[in-house]
């Protein structure tokens, strides 16, 4: 039963990437080339399954309340829960809504990947240099976060975007993945956009099982 639950979240997976665009910076070993996966040593209630707490954008997503949207990123999160061994901690939500004037307080957008070295100082903001993990909401008009945290400046085409923000270990010797941020499109899903732009609420959803995904460790293959 569990490989068929698996295959089907792999699937989804793959069938979100070729007809819409979703975006990943995912961190390699420098010597292996394997991808980094998700730390496994955190389990705060001692059930055995690993833990990966995470923070909410305080806004809504596109014409979603905070509360639609929150509760269909958990649903995403459910989607994995059940594949893998793996336990979704909310920890609450930012202190405020993700906006063009604030987000650099909440995201990073010079793709800084912080390491296990106690000096490592180049934190973009606190919830970086604390290794939270953050999920964001772009309600910007023209996806001005998604625009300054991809690699394609001013393009604000992706439906979501995620970014590994720090890793155990140091750039030679990396171990896994502590933190990391996605940042979804509101304006694909804000009722305005043109016909062929605007997703439905599964549609949505299948992008956010997708980047989720890629907060794991997981590749387009």
């Amino acid at each position: 039963m569990k490989k068929l639950v698996v295959s089907a979240v792999l699937f989804v997976f793959m069938l979100v990437m070729t007809p819409l665009y979703a975006g990943s910076t995912l961190y390699y070993h420098p010597s292996t080339g394997e991808q980094l996966r998700w730390d496994t040593s955190r389990d705060d209630d001692g059930d055995g399954i690993p833990e990966i707490h995470y923070l909410v954008d305080a806004g809504g997503l596109g014409r979603l309340t905070h509360d639609q949207a929150l509760h269909l990123l958990q649903t995403a999160m459910s989607v994995w829960e059940a594949a893998a061994k793996i336990e979704f901690v909310y920890d609450g939500d930012l202190p405020e809504a993700i906006t063009a004037d604030n987000y650099r307080d909440y995201v990073v957008v010079n793709e800084t990947t912080l390491t296990g070295d106690p000096a490592d100082d180049r934190a973009e903001n606190e919830y970086q240099d604390q290794r939270k993990t953050v999920i964001a909401f772009d309600n910007t008009e023209n996806s001005d976060v998604l625009d300054d945290a991809d690699e394609f400046a001013g393009s604000g085409t992706e439906l979501g975007l995620t970014n590994i923000t720090s890793i155990a270990g140091i750039p030679a010797e990396p171990i896994s993945i502590t933190s990391a941020q996605i940042i979804f499109n509101g304006s694909r899903i804000d009722g305005l956009s043109g016909i062929g732009d605007e997703l439905t609420v599964n549609r949505m959803a299948a992008v956010m099982v997708h980047e989720l995904g890629h907060l794991l460790g997981l590749d387009h293959s």
